[in-house]
């Protein structure tokens, strides 16, 4: 579960929990985005580009985003390197990123 995220995150002084798609369902995945969340856990998230909105087609595979938040209306907000327009996802489409990846991976950190 891509170690160098979490060992960086461990030198920062920061818990982490790594949830990898293709062992875990949605709805085990929602829950866990939900649940840290509210404990003010933020995401580092490993998945395939073209599977973000508006990025279809897209030959990038293995690509980096945050998730801070679970928005009210149950969206997440994300920050993308790649695109500093896209601010905000559905949770399918967070899922279907993630999953498109050989190791994608949800990655809760928190103090």
């Amino acid at each position: 579960m891509n170690k160098g995220i979490v060992e960086m995150a461990h030198h920062k002084g920061l818990k982490t929990h790594g949830m990898p798609a293709k062992d875990h369902s949605d709805k085990e995945m929602k829950d866990f985005l939900k649940d840290e969340s509210k404990k003010g856990g933020k995401f580092v998230v490993l998945g395939n580009y073209s599977k973000e909105p508006g990025h279809e087609g897209s030959n990038i595979t293995g690509h980096y985003i945050t998730v801070d938040k679970v928005n009210d209306d149950g969206t997440v907000h994300v920050e993308d390197p790649l695109d500093p327009n896209l601010k905000s996802m559905t949770q399918d489409q967070l899922l279907d990123f993630t999953k498109a990846a050989a190791d994608g991976t949800l990655i809760a950190m928190a103090p």
